[in-house]
């Protein structure tokens, strides 16, 4: 049990601050969708929906005062905002992460699908996108200026784009809902071990891996990667679930996650592992066992 949890929880005005002070701030922004998350959880969607009100307010007085764009502003917490207010109304109605999490992969699912209807050629929406940026690296002094190097990409990027948002909102999901745990939420520890995409989900992906051992086309592989993002943390789930029903010692868990520090190939190489227990234990079942670890 986290105490801050329940300290926020009862504390309006700090709430409010945290969300409109950390919704700006590049990677601590995902504490702001966090705090929503938490409050729907414990005080109920309706409650949350007021904090993210007056924290707008907040925001749109900064913004004014700056010269900025309150349209961004208003597109920007609706999105955020919202999608957090969503996920922490399911969390706490069902006392589960599972929907929560296999809402966000099937939205993600669904970008890609649309932004591919919408573009058409996504491949040539992101090279020059990655050559802008290839030449930017390279300003810096890193040896990529030569397009050629991040080209590759291209067919990848539309899933890489949406995994990348997916990461964020599951982030705050998972930090708003320890917070609620810690101002009598559904225990965090036993709704994440429980972590499960199910049959949909199980069957989506087959078919994406098969395409894409096919070499389909470029959504058959940005499908895979954001459905294989939800089978990683499933994974992740399973190896907790083992590390206390065979009480592990914790310095074999930090063993488990030290590729996700070493480089991009080792992320790589981790996240694959991760996501292929999940999907062997969507279909097996990697969590058995007479010990109850999940209370």
């Amino acid at each position: 049990m986290n105490s801050f949890g329940g300290w926020l929880a009862e504390r309006r005005f700090p709430r409010i601050l945290l969300i409109a002070g950390t919704f700006p701030l590049g990677l601590l922004g995902v504490v702001s969708p966090a705090a929503v998350v938490m409050t729907a959880i414990v005080r109920g969607w309706r409650t949350a929906l007021e904090d993210t009100g007056m924290a707008l307010v907040v925001l749109a007085g900064v913004v004014v005062a700056a010269g900025g764009s309150l349209q961004v502003l208003l597109l920007s917490g609706a999105l955020t905002w919202g999608s957090a207010l969503a996920l922490g109304t399911a969390t706490g109605h069902f006392a589960s992460l599972t929907l929560p999490v296999q809402l966000l992969v099937l939205v993600g699912a669904a970008g890609v699908v649309v932004f591919g209807a919408v573009v058409g050629d996504v491949v040539a929406f992101w090279e020059p996108i990655l050559q802008t940026f290839a030449s930017q690296l390279g300003e810096l002094g890193l040896d990529v200026a030569d397009p050629a190097v991040l080209a590759p990409l291209a067919p990848m990027m539309t899933g890489l784009a949406a995994i990348s948002i997916i990461s964020g909102s599951v982030i705050a999901l998972l930090l708003g809902s320890w917070w609620a745990a810690g101002a009598n939420g559904p225990g965090f520890a036993a709704m994440f071990l429980r972590l499960r995409m199910g049959l949909v989900l199980g069957i989506a992906t087959a078919i994406a891996g098969i395409a894409a051992l096919f070499n389909v086309g470029w959504m058959a592989n940005s499908l895979l990667l954001v459905l294989g993002t939800g089978f990683a943390l499933q994974g992740i789930a399973v190896l907790h679930w083992q590390a206390r029903a065979r009480s592990w010692p914790w310095p074999l868990l930090a063993v488990v996650y030290l590729p996700l520090v070493l480089g991009p190939i080792m992320i790589s190489f981790a996240l694959l592992m991760f996501a292929s227990i999940g999907f062997v234990d969507n279909w097996y079942g990697l969590r058995r066992g007479s010990v109850d670890v999940i209370k």
